[in-house]
């Protein structure tokens, strides 16, 4: 990796949001991405001070809080300097993981996005570190995976990759979204698929660390709204079988009923199964987390479902006359509020067979 360039290490360790410039017409048939359900770590850096370090993250260059004008919410600033930036996690990951993060950058810059298996905390580390990883390196031209193994048995002990048809843009927010499954490793930018690699993991390590690198540029660096989940369970069983299924997994614009396009995939999988059951009925339910007022937050959830439900119908064709919309706003939360994971847990939608 050139020090020349300014790189953006992302570094998932595991066992093995707002849409901005597109609309659900634009999306691709290869965005199948389905964000996780059990929300592992979360921070939107809703609870840190602007000017400060966040608190749930650990650097060895420093970095800061700020607002970022035209969108909602806190970024962490990174500085451009060579530094490593760190969530401060103390876990091994499970086989089916799913990463998020809203990402911007103002001039011309490379980054590396991977996840790495790490028997001792270093900080200070930079390159490839610890015993196996897989990077990806996004830029305003190309992309690039490479996954290592130090593991003698593992054959080929590398796996390359190269895509330059989906550069960054600059002073524009990305959607950065990475799904794990065992070996298998995928990508996306927004709604496109950059990577897809089979066996793009080498899964006999413990992967238990998640890392940013920078790297030398003037560009500046921000992400938000970060979010690590253990991936979805069966959706159709769920619903069919035991009647209820709740979901984390469709996003909203802050303070609207505006369904982000990363849901996307979600909502479809749901909507095969009621085209599978036409004459079932069903209940959509909004949820909140408590921050705000509670009547808005009530009046909120009940215009999500209604959302949801013509996204439903507008998108997958789904016949809607026998579903219901309803909204509880923050009045039957399902854990503890007082966390940034918590809230995002109690943010949900649940589709109930009546």
């Amino acid at each position: 990796m050139k020090k020349s360039v300014l790189h953006l290490m992302l570094f998932l360790v595991c066992l093995t949001n707002t849409s901005f410039g597109q609309s659900p017409k634009s999306i691709s048939g290869k965005f199948d991405f389905i964000p996780g359900e059990k929300i592992i770590f979360f921070d939107d850096f809703a609870n840190d001070s602007i000017g400060e370090f966040p608190s749930k993250w650990n650097s060895n260059i420093g970095g800061d809080i700020v607002t970022y004008e035209g969108s909602n919410g806190k970024w962490l600033r990174m500085k451009a300097q060579g530094g490593n930036y760190i969530p401060e996690l103390d876990m091994k990951f499970p086989d089916n993981t799913t990463i998020e993060f809203d990402l911007l950058i103002t001039d011309n810059a490379d980054f590396a996005v991977t996840y790495y298996s790490e028997q001792k905390y270093d900080l200070n580390s930079y390159g490839v570190p610890g015993e196996a990883g897989s990077e990806v390196i996004l830029s305003w031209s190309t992309s690039d995976f490479k996954s290592y193994s130090t593991n003698e048995s593992d054959e080929g002990k590398e796996i390359l990759s190269s895509n330059d048809q989906f550069p960054l843009p600059i002073n524009k927010v990305t959607h950065v979204s990475i799904w794990i499954q065992k070996s298998r490793y995928r990508l996306y930018l927004d709604t496109e698929k950059i990577f897809d690699i089979p066996k793009g993991v080498f899964s006999s390590f413990v992967y238990n660390r998640f890392r940013f690198e920078t790297s030398n540029s003037t560009a500046e660096i921000l992400i938000g709204n970060f979010r690590i989940a253990v991936g979805s369970p069966d959706t159709r069983n769920q619903l069919i079988t035991k009647g209820r299924f709740s979901t984390s997994g469709i996003l909203f614009d802050v303070n609207s009923d505006k369904i982000k396009v990363e849901s996307h995939a979600c909502i479809k999988e749901i909507a095969q199964v009621l085209n599978e059951t036409k004459d079932a009925k069903f209940l959509i339910v909004g949820h909140t987390d408590s921050d705000g007022d509670e009547v808005k937050n009530l009046d909120l959830s009940k215009r999500r479902a209604i959302s949801v439900k013509n996204y439903l119908k507008n998108e997958f064709g789904v016949d809607v006359l026998n579903v219901n919309t309803d909204g509880k706003g923050e009045a039957e939360p399902i854990v503890d509020n007082k966390t940034p994971e918590g809230k995002a847990q109690n943010r949900r939608v649940e589709f109930i067979k009546e």
